[in-house]
């Protein structure tokens, strides 16, 4: 059975064709913003058709549901929904912090905006916790970041082609604790917006 993966959480957009077995495709990349979802959708069905594949050939979707920004998370949302309804494949929902977490076996920051960070260390839970920037003595030295970052962290970036193996393990050990949902059923967890004064 074949799946695809889609998390669009932050600016580099991921898409991985696999089985739980093995990824036959995988592809991650920082797009212009406002090119983003033409060249993000042209680069799953070039994957899809590479293959030999079409979306009909899918057996489910695994999609990223945030924390992230709201043009970003439509973007991967709306993709893995249009697929999911036109075909009617079951679509697994994640958190794309637990997907990093559970990939690397270390807490995640991730910019949360408006003097505030979510920090996701709590690997038996969805989502993240979210805390103003004065309590950032709560990040651990060894932690990934997810995303840009206005913080001042010295961090490695979860999302690198290197950890392709590991987020694709880690989203099919996710999704044997979780129930697909319809594609009328997907949403998103946003940031918010930064305040200007």
């Amino acid at each position: 059975m074949t799946f695809i993966i889609i998390d669009t959480s932050t600016p580099y957009y991921l898409c991985i064709i696999a089985s739980d077995q093995a990824i036959q495709f995988s592809h991650l990349e920082k797009y212009p913003s406002k090119e983003a979802a033409d060249l993000f959708l042209t680069q799953i069905f070039q994957g899809l058709d590479g293959l030999g594949m079409g979306v009909a050939d899918l057996a489910a979707i695994i999609v990223t549901n945030g924390p992230g920004s709201l043009i970003a998370l439509r973007t991967g949302l709306s993709i893995a929904q249009a697929m999911a309804c036109a075909h009617q494949l079951p679509v697994y929902v994640v958190g794309s912090m637990a997907l990093y977490a559970c990939a690397m076996r270390k807490p995640v920051f991730m910019d949360a905006r408006c003097g505030h960070f979510y920090y996701y260390k709590d690997f038996s839970r969805q989502y993240p916790d979210m805390y103003p920037a004065s309590d950032i003595a709560l990040v651990q030295d060894d932690c990934l970041v997810a995303g840009d970052c206005s913080f001042d962290i010295e961090s490695q970036q979860v999302l690198d082609v290197k950890n392709i193996a590991q987020l694709h393990r880690a989203a099919f050990e996710l999704i044997k604790s979780i129930k697909p949902v319809l594609a009328s059923e997907v949403s998103g967890f946003y940031l918010k917006p930064a305040v200007s004064e």
